[in-house]
């Protein structure tokens, strides 16, 4: 039994992810929900967005305005399909966890990302005209991509040691489930690509 810390988990999930996510799950699986998933959905349509260079084409304050609107609904979508391959390939290593504490772990995972949204608003405040337009090179792209991965290896790291509580795991069979599940990601996400890709390859030759 893991003493439960009285910090805020907001606070305690970045240094104690096991103890965190076992009093969450015990007493509100849906906390605080669809504030990660919509901080889990803004930060990545921005990095979209500066990805597309849509600041090329669209005024920032549009582009920021619709991600802000979009972003819980899409971030609710994006964990209930994670969480369900998560849940299915811990399935497979003997994990027995519920579906709604796959979901608590994976959102909560997500904590990290805030990073990304406080860069995001740094870039907005002194970067406007560049802050959606992807570069080869400069300071911007490269504070961006530095940020990414250091919230990205902390995400990871809570995401495992999550799944370590939730689903009762080893170390490498946690590792195995989150690396498992996002491998299942990639593949469903490259064939609705090549589904739509496809599509519209037909409908524009007809």
């Amino acid at each position: 039994m893991h003493e439960r810390s009285s910090k805020s988990p907001w606070v305690s999930i970045w240094t104690q992810p096991r103890e965190t996510i076992r009093h969450i799950v015990d007493t509100n699986p849906r906390r605080s929900f669809y504030w990660l998933a919509a901080i889990y959905a803004l930060q990545s349509i921005l990095f979209l967005a500066n990805y597309l260079s849509l600041g090329l084409t669209y005024h920032y304050l549009l582009i920021f305005l619709i991600a802000i609107l979009l972003s819980p609904a899409l971030g609710t979508i994006w964990i209930y399909i994670y969480a369900w391959l998560f849940r299915m390939s811990g399935k497979w290593l003997g994990g027995k966890a519920p579906a709604s504490h796959v979901r608590a772990a994976f959102a909560w995972s997500k904590v990290p990302l805030l990073i990304n949204l406080a860069m995001w608003f740094i870039l907005l405040m002194f970067s406007t005209d560049y802050v959606f337009i992807q570069y080869s090179s400069g300071p911007s792209l490269f504070f961006i991509n530095v940020i990414t991965l250091i919230s990205g290896i902390w995400s990871f790291v809570i995401l495992v040691q999550c799944f370590r509580e939730i689903q009762e795991f080893s170390l490498g069979r946690s590792i195995g489930n989150v690396l498992l599940g996002y491998a299942l990601g990639f593949i469903l996400f490259f064939l609705i690509s090549f589904i739509i890709t496809s599509l519209i390859g037909m409908t524009s030759k007809s």
